[in-house]
């Protein structure tokens, strides 16, 4: 391709005639990869109709972002970004055999699953709910969401578990008392029960997360780490567990109360807060989050060893402006 044909795609480029520079430079490539600067102005128009595809995303204009964001895959077949959103966008407008494909190429692109595709495929139908998320995308997802995570939960979307956590402590418990606050996250909820704490530590996989937990300063330990193994390590440690919003992320809860049977000492608590689903045992909702049924959930914590003490119909949050349903709940380890 000549040098003036270059010239005419720039030109088109810098008139946001993006389609017809895009034609010229992939022509000249074809022509001679060692064209100078074609695949770096490529890549430009691949990051103009991404951000362009997010910022119609953030204005509800899904069809123009579709659009968009295919602009993209056909540029690049294998953008793990485009496939991510695209497959929001069409469990959006309640096309899941379209989110499943694009979930499942994205998983061939990131197997380690940085957008919880896994859960996704729950929701729309194409395979079974999975036991947990994979730690590394609750790391990533809640290591990104930090710096905004107080100032949108609290203002935004009205997130009441930690106060409703700590109404049910205070019920249920009338001395101060050692608790664990698990999945602690900023200390939203640390903070609600730390007046009556004779000790509070905290668990988290995010590291930003415990970040601004820390500056609270209402803390004895703060642990980067998984529940799980965090807890088979603290055996008759603490008289009450709270763990606030943290079941959204937690699927066949087994693993979880048996660990947390053994970190109580004989009568502990067990406070803790999940999304209520009226309809199944287990499920994914389409923000990639488990609800559990109350009988489901009463059910395996039995099981486990714990008393139901208090199971009670809650507003979480809002979404979109809409009041979330929960649950708030309260076991007691039985000797």
């Amino acid at each position: 391709m000549s040098a003036s044909s270059i010239d005419q795609a720039i030109e088109h480029h810098i008139n946001g005639r993006l389609d017809q520079a895009l034609g010229l430079y992939v022509q000249a490539l074809q022509e001679d990869p060692q064209t100078p600067g074609a695949a770096d102005l490529i890549s430009a128009i691949l990051r103009t109709y991404l951000e362009l595809a997010l910022a119609l995303m953030k204005t509800g204009r899904n069809s123009d972002a579709i659009r968009s964001f295919q602009r993209v895959l056909a540029i690049q077949p294998d953008e793990p970004v485009a496939h991510a959103y695209l497959s929001r966008l069409f469990i959006s407008d309640n096309d899941l055999p379209q989110a499943t494909r694009y979930l499942r190429h994205y998983l061939r692109l990131v197997p380690e699953d940085h957008i919880g595709a896994r859960l996704l495929l729950a929701y729309t139908g194409a395979e079974a709910v999975p036991e947990r998320p994979a730690p590394a995308y609750i790391t990533r997802l809640y290591d990104n969401y930090a710096a905004s995570y107080d100032q949108k939960l609290v203002n935004s979307l009205r997130y009441q578990c930690p106060q409703l956590i700590r109404a049910a402590l205070e019920r249920h418990c009338q001395d101060k008392v050692a608790i664990l606050d698990l999945g602690c996250g900023t200390g939203l909820c640390g903070q609600a029960v730390s007046p009556m704490a004779t000790r509070l530590d905290g668990v988290d996989l995010s590291p930003q997360m415990l970040a601004k937990a820390r500056q609270r300063a209402i803390y004895n330990e703060l642990t980067v780490g998984d529940l799980y193994p965090f807890l088979e390590k603290k055996a008759g440690w603490y008289d009450v567990l709270v763990a606030a919003g943290v079941f959204e992320h937690i699927g066949d809860p087994r693993h979880v109360f048996r660990a947390a049977f053994g970190a109580l000492r004989d009568s502990g608590l067990f406070i803790f807060t999940a999304e209520d689903n009226p309809t199944q045992e287990l499920s994914v909702n389409s923000s990639g989050y488990y609800m559990h049924g109350r009988a489901y959930l009463a059910g395996r914590a039995t099981q486990c060893g714990f008393a139901v003490s208090s199971l009670e119909s809650v507003t979480l949050r809002l979404d979109n402006g809409r009041p979330v349903r929960g649950l708030c709940v309260v076991l007691r380890k039985t000797p």
